[in-house]
C-alpha cells in the first residue's frame, strides 16, 4: 500500500472516530429521560381506624396521584388524599387536592398551586424515591429524612414485591411506615399512627390500582 493510500486510510479513521465521539457527547448532553410517563397513576385504599371515648370507629377512603402532563425534568402532578382533624377528642376525615410541579429526576417540588404542609416547595415528593438505592442509604422526602431499611416481601395487588422500608419518628409518638417497591421506586405502602388531642389514629394506606409497569 503506497504512503498516500496509507494517509488517506488514517484520515478516514480519524474522521469516523471523531464522528462517533461527537455522537457520543451529544447523547450524554441529552435531558435524562424519565422512567414515568404522561398519565401514569397510583390508587390507594385508606383505612383509618379509632376509639371515640369506649367506641371503635372506621372510615374507607381512597387517595391517588397521577401525572397529567411532562415537560422536560418536570412532571405535572395531582394528588388527592384524605387525612384527620381532631377537636374535643371526636375525629373528621378531610379531603384535599393538591396539584404539584415535581423534578421527576430529584423528586424536588418546584411548585404548588395550593401549598401543601405536608409537600412544600423545595420538600422531596414522598410517592417515589430512586431506583438505585440500597439499604442504609440515606434519603429525603418531605418528612424529613430518614435511612433505606432493608428489605420485605408484601403481598400487595395480588403480587410477592420486594419493598424498602423508610421509617419515621414524630414529637407525641406519632410515626410512620412507607414501603417503596425496590424495582420501580415508587411507595406502595404506608401505615402511620397519629396521637392527637387525645385520640389515637391508625391508618393504612395500600396500593391497590395502577398503571406503572413492573408493579
Amino acid at each position: 500500500m503506497s504512503n498516500r493510500r496509507l494517509f488517506l486510510s488514517a484520515i478516514v479513521c480519524i474522521v469516523i472516530l471523531a464522528f462517533s465521539f461527537g455522537v457520543y457527547l451529544g447523547l450524554m448532553q441529552q435531558p435524562k429521560k424519565s422512567w414515568l410517563a404522561v398519565n401514569d397513576f397510583v390508587v390507594y385504599k385508606q383505612d383509618f381506624a379509632w376509639a371515640e371515648g369506649s367506641v371503635d370507629q372506621s372510615a374507607v377512603r381512597y387517595m391517588f396521584w397521577n401525572i397529567t402532563d411532562i415537560n422536560g425534568d418536570i412532571a405535572d402532578v395531582q394528588l388527592l388524599s384524605h387525612g384527620v382533624q381532631i377537636s374535643n377528642s371526636r375525629l373528621t376525615v378531610t379531603e384535599t387536592e393538591i396539584y404539584l410541579k415535581v423534578n421527576v429526576n430529584t423528586r424536588q417540588v418546584v411548585e404548588s398551586q395550593s401549598q401543601s404542609n405536608e409537600m412544600p416547595v423545595g420538600s422531596e415528593f414522598p410517592f417515589w424515591i430512586p431506583k438505585s438505592v440500597k439499604a442504609g442509604d440515606p434519603i429525603q422526602t418531605s418528612y424529613g429524612g430518614s435511612t433505606i431499611s432493608p428489605s420485605q416481601t408484601l403481598q400487595i395487588m395480588g403480587q410477592s414485591r420486594d419493598c424498602w422500608l423508610v421509617a419515621y419518628t414524630f414529637n407525641s409518638g406519632n410515626n410512620m411506615n412507607r414501603y417503596y417497591d425496590a424495582a420501580t421506586g415508587i411507595c406502595l405502602l404506608i401505615q402511620s399512627h397519629i396521637y392527637s388531642n387525645g385520640v389515637s389514629v391508625a391508618v393504612n394506606e395500600t396500593a391497590v390500582e395502577t398503571n406503572i409497569k413492573s408493579v
